[in-house]
């Protein structure tokens, strides 16, 4: 009894003091400076669409999107592209008010700023569409612009300072087509949206398979690089097509919201992987943004 009675009052000093002292998340990062590049990022993903978000000094905020079936043609696994989001005037510039919140039990990004200016990012856990919301009464003008580096095709070689030439891509060198070459990405122009993709006109899996005197395996095992297409297609409400690289509003505004809905498939035709990508991002603009 006497065992029971110590044991009885611990508990109930332990839920008397713990809401009083009670620290908070152990999962949750919190800064008040602002970055440089993807190396001042947070992460943060569904399993399957992830994205390394960071604030620069001037108050942009830049999200590089990845994707877990995102395959290049020489067996790469890409980064779908980079989207800067900036604001006029900026709430997020780095002084004393600005802080940068990765509340991982929540699974989203906050950021502080001037005022009452709140900017939430997360990532969809039933889709693959990445959602910007900021909550601001303050009307500001909106830009939204797709940076890409997989512009042109680009010969790789062998140097100990191409960080890129690894793994399969090795396979490739002295091959009668000469080193491997980096594709590039493709924007398709859109009435509402800015749409961009990435796709496998050629693959280096015959060539791997050769090198190492495989050939027979490829009937059994079909090459699953070739015709690869992943990409994304991002818009918002109030958002109007600039060009084909650029969203803007066309008057300030109270508040923002952008979705970048991200898309894989195998199809020859980039209009079936776009008929593909418009479906998906429509299922996730008719849903509830706060359910």
């Amino acid at each position: 009894m006497h065992h029971h009675s110590r044991a009885a009052l611990l508990a109930a000093l332990v839920a008397l003091l713990l809401p009083l002292g009670a620290a908070e998340d152990p999962y949750t990062v919190t800064w008040e400076a602002s970055g440089t590049d993807y190396r001042d990022s947070m992460p943060i993903g569904n399993g399957d669409v992830g994205m390394n978000l960071w604030t620069e000094a001037n108050g942009d905020v830049v999200l590089l999107i990845s994707k877990t079936d995102a395959w290049s043609e020489n067996g790469q696994l890409l980064k779908l592209g980079r989207v800067r989001v900036a604001l006029t005037p900026s709430p997020f510039r780095a002084g004393a008010s600005f802080r940068q919140v990765l509340r991982a039990r929540d699974g989203v990004i906050e950021i502080h700023g001037d005022g009452q200016a709140v900017l939430q990012a997360w990532v969809d856990s039933d889709a693959p569409v990445i959602h910007l919301q900021l909550m601001d009464e303050q009307p500001r003008m909106a830009r939204v612009a797709l940076e890409l580096w997989r512009t042109a095709p680009r010969r790789l070689d062998d140097s100990k300072e191409n960080k890129e030439l690894h793994q399969g891509l090795r396979e490739l060198q002295g091959s009668p087509g000469g080193g491997p070459t980096i594709d590039p990405d493709t924007v398709l122009a859109a009435p509402d949206s800015l749409i961009w993709l990435h796709h496998n006109a050629r693959s280096i899996y015959g060539d791997l398979l050769r090198n190492q005197h495989l050939e027979a395996l490829q009937a059994a095992h079909p090459d699953p690089l070739i015709n690869r297409n992943v990409g994304a297609l991002a818009r918002g409400p109030g958002l109007v097509v600039v060009d084909d690289h650029a969203l803007a509003t066309a008057s300030p505004q109270p508040g923002l919201r952008l979705d970048i809905t991200a898309f894989a498939n195998v199809a020859e035709r980039s209009e079936d992987w776009r008929t593909g990508l418009q479906a998906t991002a429509a299922q996730a603009a008719a849903r509830d943004v706060a359910a």
